[in-house]
């Protein structure tokens, strides 16, 4: 009986394992079909959003 619960967690992780693997190679595939002026226009966007102005007056 302990050995069988044991099997069980051992396939469940490898599965899990898998699953992940899986999940990253597919999400690096889609990465990579993005085109690259996309990306340029949201990290201008996400910079320019980010910025802020600060007016400071000092008295003499």
């Amino acid at each position: 009986m302990k050995n069988n619960v044991l099997s069980a967690f051992v396939v469940f992780f490898a599965v899990v394992a898998c699953l992940l693997i899986i999940d990253d190679i597919s999400h690096g595939m889609s990465a990579s079909k993005t085109d690259s002026s996309e990306i340029s226009n949201e990290i201008e966007q996400s910079n320019t959003e980010t910025l802020a102005t600060l007016d400071l007056e000092t008295e003499d």
